[in-house]
């Protein structure tokens, strides 16, 4: 894997798994959980990105998919942008 200019990102990441496919959508008792999730491990460690594993191990993985609403997530956590990939450029390493 590889993120923000650094290789081997299972080494200092918390990976979040959510029950569905890369292309369907997500409830949003899911994204509910979700936000309670990240900002619980926000309170404890200090997170600077959220990423999918499409955007990190592009071209191996594809999940969350392009059913995941990621504007839905940023609004939910309230976090700035530059914490979340760039979905236009899925695969990229666009947060170096």
């Amino acid at each position: 894997s590889h993120w923000c200019g650094r290789d081997n990102r299972n080494d200092d990441s918390v990976g979040i798994e959510l029950e569905g496919l890369e292309g369907d959508g997500f409830e949003a008792a899911q994204y509910a959980a979700l936000v309670r999730v990240c900002h619980a491990l926000a309170a404890r460690y200090p997170i600077a990105h959220v990423a999918g594993h499409e955007h990190i191990a592009p071209g191996r993985k594809c999940d969350p998919g392009p059913g995941f609403d990621w504007a839905h997530l940023q609004k939910g956590l309230g976090w700035p942008a530059p914490c979340f990939p760039d979905v236009t450029h899925v695969g990229s390493d666009q947060q170096s």
